[in-house]
């Protein structure tokens, strides 16, 4: 941990910030494909088996090497934060573990079954029946959901903490469910589920997009292009909606983040939007 060295001097707090976002942000490069990708190739095998269309079937089955490879390195990512969890914050896991600790067991099931699921996926392109290969390749997309509802089920607790009660600075009489499923859990979920369909939508489509500009134009091009491109554009208007009801909800739930995100620093009545 290069960052723990370079700022010896200061306090733990600021490093462990520090690593923690640099991994964070590596991660979260690595999470909309690994988590959507999978529906857009079964869509895309979809579509080629309702048309026995072999163009389709080529273009899922290349996609198809792309996302085992996104969820392979993003095992990695993830298994780093989750050691970071412990070794970085230490008092907040050990207080709030058996809060936590259901939604980070929920990812990990969820992690195993996609890995089980992706395998099968992957070598059963010439070993299975088209049809039960596509059947079968219908458990990935609610794994990967559910894996990523897990872990946002912990962010949601650490902005709007509920299901627990606190004695002497103790957690105790913790209400499992409940704090699985925090206030806040509703309206990050969809923000963040559609983001990742439309990320991933329009990052698949951009590749095309480049081949499209240098001549490339042929029926391969054009279905790969159409399809994530469609998906992401019928998107972004949901999501144009849900932000701004987050946004709306974040104004009642945690006031002082909506106030640093708008730039606002002074606490004064009507205050206009910086950012909107």
């Amino acid at each position: 941990m290069f960052f723990m060295v370079w700022l010896a001097g200061e306090s733990a707090l600021l490093p462990s910030r520090i690593q923690m976002a640099f991994t964070l942000a590596a991660h979260v490069l690595i999470v909309p494909l690994g988590v959507a990708l999978p529906a857009l190739t079964l869509l895309m095998e979809g579509i080629g088996l309702a048309r026995k269309d072999p163009v389709a079937i080529k273009i899922a089955r290349r996609w198809s090497v792309v996302m085992a490879v996104q969820f392979a390195v993003g095992a990695v990512t993830g298994t780093i934060l989750s050691f970071e969890f412990g070794i970085l914050w230490p008092r907040l896991m050990g207080r709030f573990g058996a809060a936590l600790g259901l939604g980070f067991a929920i990812e990990g099931i969820a992690f195993f079954l996609e890995a089980i699921f992706i395998g099968i996926y992957l070598y059963g392109w010439t070993r299975l029946r088209p049809r039960t290969h596509f059947l079968l390749g219908l458990a990935l997309p609610p794994t990967g959901v559910l894996g990523a509802v897990s872990v946002l089920s912990a962010n949601a607790f650490m902005n709007t903490p509920g299901g627990i009660t606190v004695d002497a600075g103790r957690v105790v009489d913790v209400n499992v469910m409940a704090a699985l499923f925090t206030r806040a859990l509703g309206y990050e979920f969809w923000h963040f589920i559609i983001a990742i369909y439309m990320t991933t939508g329009f990052v698949v489509a951009s590749v095309y997009a480049v081949a499209w500009l240098r001549g490339r134009r042929d029926r391969y091009q054009q279905l790969a292009f159409a399809v994530p491109f469609t998906l992401a554009a019928a998107l972004t208007p949901v999501q144009l909606l849900v932000g701004d009801l987050s946004a709306r909800a974040l104004v009642q739930d945690q006031p002082a983040k909506f106030a640093a995100i708008e730039i606002t620093w002074t606490t004064r009545d009507r205050n206009p939007e910086v950012i909107g």
